[in-house]
C-alpha cells in the first residue's frame, strides 16, 4: 500500500514546481556506496577534502596506530603500510615516497587526512561531485565483486487510450537477493534483503508521462522533496540533481517513521530517483529500514547506479 502511495504522490508532485531554500549540504563520504560515518565533518582545505584519518581507514577495513610523540598515524591493510605526519605532505607506502597536495593536520582534537591521497594509497578509487559534496571511494575488492553482476533488461510499450510510449531500461543485479518482476502493485523489478535486523529494497517502475520533459533543476528537485516530505511527515536529507548513465535524475532522501516486516524504525532512510524519457517517467525508490549491513548498502547503490535508460 505504501508503495501505491508513494507512487501517486510522485505522480502529483512532478507536475508541479516551486522554489524551496535549503542550508548548504555538508560533504558527504561513500565506500563502495556506503556512507562513512564521521565524529567530525570533513572540510575543504587548499581545494582538498579532509577526513578524520581513523574513520576513513577504519572503514576500509585498516588498522590505524596514532604515535603522539611524534605526531605519526600508521595504518596498514594487508601488505600495505601507509605512515603520515602531521604537517608533513609526504607520505610513505611501504616505505616508498609519495608527496601529497595536502599536509595532515590536527583539527578539533581530530587528525585530519586527504581523503583521495590516502584512499588511492589502498589501491581505491576516487570521485568527486561537486554538486552533491559527495565523496565516492571504490575499493578493490567491490571492483571485483562486480563482476559477479547479472543484467536485467526492459521494454514494454505503456497505454493509456489515445496515449502511448515504449518505457525501456536495462540494470545489473545480484543473485544473491531476492528478485521479483512484473510484481501487482506495478513495480517492474523489485530486488530485496531482509534479515531479522533489517531490510533493503530497490523498486523500478514505469508510468505514462504527459508534461515537458525539460532537464529538471535542483529547484525542482527542492520542489518535489518539500511536497513529499510534508504529505509522509518525514525529515528530508537531501534534494538535488543527480546524472546516472548519462540522464539526469531528480534524487530525494528523506527519512519517516515506519514498520517494515515486524520491523520498527524511527529512522528508516528512503532515496526516490526519477528522470522523465520519451514520454515515461522512471521511478526507482529505494528503503533501507532498520539493520542492514555495508556489504548489502554497496550491492544496492552499485545497482541503482547501474541503472540505464534506453
Amino acid at each position: 500500500m505504501m508503495k501505491k502511495i508513494i507512487s501517486s504522490l510522485l505522480c502529483i508532485l512532478i507536475m508541479l514546481c516551486s522554489t524551496v531554500c535549503f542550508a548548504a549540504d555538508p560533504i558527504r563520504v561513500e565506500l563502495d556506496y556506503a556512507p562513512i560515518t564521521f565524529d567530525q565533518d570533513p572540510m575543504i582545505v587548499n581545494d582538498r577534502t579532509m577526513v578524520p584519518v581513523r574513520a576513513i581507514f577504519e572503514a576500509m577495513g585498516a588498522s590505524v596506530e596514532w604515535n603522539a610523540e611524534t605526531q605519526t598515524v600508521t595504518s596498514r591493510l594487508g601488505n600495505l603500510t601507509v605512515v603520515m605526519v602531521i604537517d608533513n605532505p609526504v607520505m610513505t607506502i611501504n616505505g616508498g615516497i609519495k608527496t601529497m597536495d595536502t599536509a595532515p593536520i590536527i583539527r578539533g582534537g581530530r587528525t585530519l587526512v586527504p581523503v583521495r591521497a590516502v584512499s588511492e594509497s589502498f589501491g581505491c578509487e576516487v570521485a568527486w561531485d561537486g554538486n552533491k559534496r559527495l565523496v565516492s571511494i571504490f575499493s578493490q575488492d567491490f571492483q571485483k565483486r562486480i563482476e559477479t553482476a547479472d543484467s536485467f533488461g526492459y521494454v514494454k510499450q505503456l497505454t493509456d487510450g489515445t496515449k502511448k510510449a515504449n518505457a525501456a531500461f536495462g540494470l545489473s543485479y545480484f543473485h544473491d537477493y531476492t528478485v521479483k518482476t512484473d510484481t501487482a502493485d506495478g513495480t517492474v523489478i523489485e530486488i530485496s534483503a531482509t534479515s531479522d535486523a533489517g531490510h533493503a529494497s530497490l523498486n523500478i517502475r514505469t508510468d505514462l508521462y504527459s508534461g515537458k520533459e525539460e532537464p529538471p533543476t535542483e529547484a525542482y528537485a527542492e520542489s518535489v522533496a518539500e511536497g513529499i516530505v510534508t504529505v509522509l511527515s518525514g525529515t528530508l536529507i537531501y534534494a538535488g540533481v543527480t546524472k546516472i548513465n548519462g540522464t539526469d535524475f531528480v534524487e530525494i532522501t528523506y527519512t519517516a517513521p515506519g514498520i517494515v516486516h515486524g520491523i520498527t524504525d524511527m529512522d528508516p532512510e528512503t532515496t526516490i530517483y526519477i528522470a522523465r524519457k520519451n514520454g515515461v517517467v522512471y521511478t526507482m525508490t529505494y528503503t533501507v529500514h532498520g539493520e542492514v549491513n555495508k556489504d548489502t548498502r554497496s550491492d544496492f547503490g552499485y545497482m541503482i547506479h547501474s541503472m540505464l535508460i534506453a
